[in-house]
């Protein structure tokens, strides 16, 4: 009964254990939220106590390995689980096909924020315009958040995270 009481101290960190089983489920929903969680555990495993940075990475892992490891216990593959998903991969791997829609390859700019905005149809398979409003409804919400201690933290995780996968491929699904 005395190591729970220790273990359930380390995690009352509410915030702490709030980051960690967020980064869990996005890389449970989500295996491209690799390059927004990565800087987001490797800030958490910097601060606090030993056994607060143990307690993070075990909920990140808990959260976040569940899918993997049932994919890899069936399949034999954490990633690709369904054994018709390998097949069609393996098939793409052996040719010269392009994984990459190409008409999702833009260059990033100055203009992308405006271009994303306003002319969304070249990022989405959607009218002009449609991803604007989230824009401008979520950016001044977003500017009052960056009056918090480690909101800067998170906004250059958003923007370093953002700039990896935008030019891989500028889809905005």
């Amino acid at each position: 009964m005395h190591g729970v009481r220790r273990v359930t101290n380390v995690v009352r960190n509410r915030p702490l254990s709030r980051r960690a089983i967020f980064c869990g489920a996005a890389l449970a929903s989500k295996f491209g939220a690799l390059a927004f969680v990565i800087p987001i555990v490797i800030v958490g495993l910097l601060r606090g106590p030993w056994k607060q940075r143990l307690a993070f990475a075990g909920l990140v892992i808990l959260f976040g390995g569940l899918p993997y490891a049932e994919a890899y216990a069936r399949t034999k593959n954490p990633v690709f689980s369904r054994s018709s998903m390998r097949n069609s991969i393996r098939r793409f791997t052996t040719t010269t096909t392009e994984l990459r829609n190409p008409r999702y390859i833009t260059p990033l700019t100055w203009k992308t924020p405006y271009e994303v905005t306003f002319h969304s149809s070249k990022y989405l398979e959607a009218q002009d315009g449609s991803i604007g409003f989230a824009y401008f409804y979520l950016l001044p919400l977003a500017l009052l958040g960056l009056r918090r201690r480690d909101a800067w933290i998170y906004f250059a995780v958003a923007v370093i995270g953002f700039t990896a996968t935008f030019s891989g491929q500028s889809y905005l699904r």
